[in-house]
């Protein structure tokens, strides 16, 4: 997820961020934050608790936090 970007989505017609679960191992390891502000413009699917953080750094609240 830290590649994340708005340059390394464009070109691409849709982005899908998921990724393993952050409760692996016996441990909580939060992944570092994408590179993403108000002009990221992707049509973007969120999938688990790593979608979910992906927006963050867009102050985006879902339904579900």
């Amino acid at each position: 997820m830290s590649t994340l970007s708005k340059k390394t989505a464009k070109g691409f017609d849709v982005v899908i961020v998921d990724g393993p679960s952050p409760f692996l191992h016996g441990a909580f390891e939060v992944p570092p934050l994408p590179e993403l502000d108000e002009s990221y413009d992707r049509p973007t699917v969120l999938v688990g608790p790593v979608g979910g953080r992906a927006i963050l750094p867009l102050k985006i609240k879902l339904d579900w936090l």
